[in-house]
């Protein structure tokens, strides 16, 4: 029952089956206790059965002492109304001269006529309980008995049905033990759905209202781990937040001298404006890494209950996202395609700035990763009675199945793509979903080319 180091073992099982061992104990204990109480009190029944009917023998027997001829004993058990198979009964007068018996009694004495009271004998190799009495003038002694199968044959059938009551009840007192450990074990139950529910973005303390005393400091430590975690993760943001704030001026500072640096060597020659353009790119680059390192720094420290959060309608915010992209689509060459505006408000729930954040990535990447000629739809459908689905969609180089999972880790960038940018594009997308309660999901684009990137969003009441 005690398992060795590593192995796993029930909590709700190890006290249902201590409890009820416990019961089965108790109950065999006290079942013995009660039938030996039992039996000595149905002795003492059996004994003070056997003196009154001695009294009775002798009240009734006593005037007819004078009308019983000496010699060979009659048999009046029927005659005095004594039937019972168990009992036997002797009257022997004074002269130790047996004068009356039972049918079933032996002609010799039952027990010695000069011991008095009870006592047990052996007769016909049977145990029987002997009850000598003599009448208060001393002419008449009477010996009774009673054989010990009877007195055994009422033990068994009090002990069969003990024994039947015990098998009724051993069942329900296992059911009954099962049903109070299990309810006692729900506060347990209730704490460590409490912890499956704790999320990066959401560390709350664990209640401990409803918990047990012993589960308590478990419950205590843990919650003192969680605040610690979540100092940590509030530190890593801030010194993010903060180190990309000061980065952000002297990257601005550079790409403002180099930009400056273009416009006034109008005669640079052909390898420095080589140079001057890698430097451009370079600055851009981390620009837009720092830029996105302080939008997933946000979006990691916002809660559930944003300012912003409410009714949105979502083609609004498709057309508002993808206005800031309509530029870089008309420089690559791809035809990006929207909803028609007519097509009526859609409202979704959630926060207009996250889902313009999310939308605009996800539009940008369809754009980047697309060729020259290539396309990018944005679509909104209905997939149930309580979502929308929004998809954007394109046709270009497309992502290998096998990395689709991967795409969203942070820094993460397919190999052979010569596009630039940082790998933290997708993973920002995928923060605001969680945000909103769905998951990004991937598929094949447009005419099983390209990939569509597709969210769900709960429509607004």
């Amino acid at each position: 029952m005690f398992k060795t180091k590593g192995s796993t073992w029930s909590l709700r099982q190890r006290l249902t089956a201590f409890l009820f061992l416990l019961i089965l104990l108790l109950w065999t204990f006290s079942a013995g206790l009660i039938y030996r109480l039992s039996e000595k009190e149905s002795n003492e029944l059996f004994d003070a059965s056997l003196s009154e009917t001695a009294n009775l023998l002798l009240f009734l027997s006593h005037h007819e002492f004078q009308e019983i001829p000496e010699g060979s004993p009659p048999d009046f058990d029927s005659e005095m109304g004594l039937t019972d198979q168990y009992l036997s009964f002797q009257l022997w007068d004074d002269s130790n001269r047996l004068r009356y018996k039972s049918t079933n009694a032996p002609s010799r004495p039952l027990a010695p006529l000069d011991h008095t009271g009870f006592s047990w004998q052996t007769i016909q190799h049977s145990k029987v309980r002997v009850y000598n009495h003599t009448s208060p003038d001393g002419h008449i002694r009477v010996l009774i008995s009673d054989s010990i199968k009877h007195r055994q044959e009422i033990s068994a059938h009090f002990l069969q049905n003990l024994l039947l009551f015990t098998l009724f009840m051993m069942p329900l007192s296992y059911l009954a033990v099962r049903a109070i450990v299990q309810r006692s074990l729900g506060s347990i139950k209730k704490a460590v759905s409490d912890v499956n529910q704790l999320e990066v973005h959401r560390i709350e303390q664990v209640s401990t209202d409803y918990l047990p005393n012993e589960i308590k400091p478990l419950v205590n430590a843990l919650n003192m781990a969680l605040e610690r975690i979540q100092r940590g993760l509030n530190r890593e943001k801030r010194f993010t937040a903060d180190a990309a704030h000061e980065l952000r001026t002297p990257l601005a500072a550079v790409q403002t001298n180099v930009q400056l640096l273009q416009k006034i060597r109008t005669q640079t020659n052909e390898d420095e404006r080589e140079i001057l353009d890698d430097i451009q790119t370079a600055v851009s680059r981390c620009s837009r890494l720092i830029t996105q390192l302080l939008t997933l720094s946000k979006s990691e420290s916002v809660q559930a209950e944003l300012h912003d959060w409410g009714t949105v309608d979502a083609i609004e915010l498709i057309h508002e996202a993808a206005s800031t992209e309509l530029h870089s689509a008309e420089k690559k060459g791809v035809t990006l395609t929207l909803p028609d505006m007519e097509e009526g408000p859609k409202t979704v729930t959630g926060s207009r700035i996250m889902l313009i954040l999310l939308l605009r990535n996800l539009i940008n990447n369809a754009i980047q990763y697309n060729h020259s000629g290539g396309q990018v739809k944005v679509e909104i459908g209905t997939s149930d009675q309580q979502t929308y689905t929004l998809a954007v969609r394109d046709d270009g180089r497309g992502i290998a199945p096998e990395n689709r999972s991967k795409v969203f880790d942070r820094f993460y960038r397919e190999n052979g793509h010569i596009v630039s940018g940082s790998g933290l594009g997708l993973s920002i997308c995928q923060e605001v979903a969680k945000l909103h309660d769905t998951k990004i999901q991937i598929s094949d684009g447009l005419n099983g080319q390209g990939v569509a990137f597709c969210f769900d969003l709960e429509k607004a009441d």
